[in-house]
């Protein structure tokens, strides 16, 4: 469970490990219980930075970014599955 203030901190990132080359993928939009207390701002997947670059199938992160709209309460779902 994640607590936010609407008017403090609006936005909030959730991370999760991924690994496009094995074939499975995460949901590219949330699932949001209650869309008149949270939205989805963003999501992108970002990989490792090195150097020298990282071998292919190196794993990296999603993010999806979220935005509180209003008090109240809401669950989010996100869904990792072969296309």
């Amino acid at each position: 469970m994640l607590e936010v203030h609407v008017g403090e901190t609006e936005t909030f990132e959730v991370k999760l490990c991924s690994n496009p080359s094995t074939g499975s993928q995460w949901s590219e939009e949330a699932k949001i219980s209650d869309p008149a207390v949270l939205q989805q701002e963003d999501h992108k997947f970002i990989g490792p930075e090195s150097e020298p670059p990282p071998p292919p199938g190196t794993p990296g992160q999603e993010v999806w970014t979220f935005k509180a709209l209003k008090q109240g309460s809401s669950d989010v779902y996100l869904e990792y599955s072969q296309p």
